[in-house]
């Protein structure tokens, strides 16, 4: 399939100080991971380094470790990412940055809205291209179109149906 390139100039959605203050928060609180671990997930970070940071806060959490700068850079140089992300200054940081975890759930909130921009974004992407690759027939495309559908669909997806 043809891919459109995104527009020269443009920047998808992010919030990169909010990514910073979910894993300050965590840093700061431990168990404040559990008030996003429902809904926010590695991928979600537009910053790949900071999403690797949650994915080990996780993996402690999920063990029953502790979560702190020398359990989570530990953890990250098992994952053979402490030197990708920043090491421990780049923690120190982040803990430094967020004077309180009370508003962990806000942030990541901001964090998937985000997250759900720049899906939104590809997948227009992506039925665009469907429409200009000869090689996938019209109805095939529709088909797959009408299979990406998520849960969450505002009514207005309702309109794009009836193509």
């Amino acid at each position: 399939m043809a891919q459109i390139a995104l527009t020269p100039g443009r920047v998808p959605p992010h919030d990169l100080d909010a990514e910073t203050s979910v894993l300050g928060s965590i840093l700061l609180d431990p168990l404040s991971i559990a008030k996003v671990l429902q809904f926010l997930h590695p991928e979600d970070f537009y910053r790949e380094n900071n999403g690797q940071v949650y994915r080990a806060a996780l993996d402690l959490f999920a063990a029953g470790e502790p979560i702190d700068n020398v359990t989570l850079a530990a953890q990250l140089q098992t994952m053979g990412m402490l030197d990708r992300i920043g090491g421990r200054t780049q923690l120190a940081s982040m803990q430094s940055a967020v004077p309180t975890s009370a508003n962990i759930e806000y942030y990541g909130r901001i964090i998937k809205e985000k997250a759900y921009k720049r899906r939104l974004i590809s997948a227009g992407a992506n039925i665009a291209g469907f429409g200009y690759d000869d090689g996938v027939e019209a109805e095939e495309a529709i088909g797959a179109v009408a299979g990406v559908r998520g849960r969450r669909r505002p009514r207005s997806a309702r309109a794009v149906e009836a193509l």
